[in-house]
Parts: structure tokens; C-alpha cells; sequence
């Protein structure tokens, strides 16, 4: 079985014909199963997560990212953000006025 596989971890299978679309496949897979290199972009430190919105503000995300052409995960990651930057900016300006009257 051994004497099936070259160095590269590729199988030579004898009188099997393969078309350039398979052996580009094997190879691509090859690469991604024993953690080779692509030349795609650098996988991203991201969480994956489920939402169930309203019908009503996923057309208006689908709306807006046709128009922007800006992909759907930078749009909800930025609102999210600026979400959430308001509302600390908020709670420090309540707390800096309560900390002058008191």
C-alpha cells in the first residue's frame, strides 16, 4: 500500500485516468486535509453565531448591502459596534453627571 503513495501524500491508482479538474481537486484537498498553505486570504479570529431577525430589518441589511456592496458580516459587525460604543458613551456621561450632583 505504501508503494501507492509519492511523498506528497498523493495515490497513483494504475490504469485510472483522472481529468485536470479531479487532480486539481486532490490537490487542493490534499493541501486543506494536511494543513498546507492556499493563497487565499488569512482566516479571520471570528465566532460564528445564529440570528433570527425580523423580516423587516433583514430586508433592509439585504437592501443596504446590495446598494453598499459591502458584505452582510462587516455590516451587522460594524452596527454592532457602533451599537454598543453609543451606549458606553452614554453610561460614562450618565455616570460623570451623577458623580458631579453627588
Amino acid at each position: 500500500m505504501e508503494d501507492d503513495f509519492d511523498r506528497e501524500g498523493l495515490i497513483f491508482l494504475p490504469n485510472f485516468v483522472l481529468s485536470f479538474t479531479q487532480i486539481n481537486y486532490i490537490m487542493i484537498s490534499t493541501l486543506v486535509l494536511h494543513g498546507g498553505t492556499s493563497m487565499g486570504r488569512p482566516k479571520k479570529d471570528a465566532q460564528a453565531i445564529t440570528v433570527k431577525m425580523d423580516q423587516a430589518t433583514y430586508d433592509r441589511l439585504d437592501d443596504f448591502h446590495r446598494r453598499s456592496g459591502q458584505p452582510k458580516t462587516v455590516t451587522i459587525e460594524r452596527a454592532v459596534n457602533m451599537y454598543i460604543d453609543q451606549y458606553d458613551d452614554m453610561i460614562r456621561a450618565y455616570q460623570e453627571k451623577a458623580g458631579e450632583q453627588g
